[in-house]
């Protein structure tokens, strides 16, 4: 039996990196500034941004928290999520 193939967030890699922009960072500070640097390169985080690679939950988790959205402004799939009608979605107005 072979695994099914999930759906690939949107947008991901083009959300990493406004938010590490966003954020003036470098992809070397946003490891520091996450406090990844004992398990995070600077190459995972080009790769990230260039829809290489997908970041690992906890990472994802990190840069939500980071840019002060929900994790799941960075994870939608098809679906449009409401941003701007949700009073839950802190600043992410600033990110979509």
């Amino acid at each position: 039996m072979g695994r099914a193939t999930r759906p690939r967030p949107e947008r991901l890699a083009e959300k990493l990196l406004q938010i590490r922009t966003t954020l003036g960072l470098s992809q070397n500070g946003l490891i520091r500034f996450l406090g990844l640097a004992n398990e995070l390169t600077q190459d995972y985080i080009s790769a990230y941004e260039r829809g290489v690679r997908e970041p690992p939950l906890h990472v994802l988790l990190q840069d939500a928290r980071a840019a002060n959205i929900l994790v799941e402004w960075l994870i939608e799939f098809a679906r449009q999520v409401a941003c701007k009608a949700s009073p839950n979605m802190g600043s992410a107005q600033a990110f979509d």
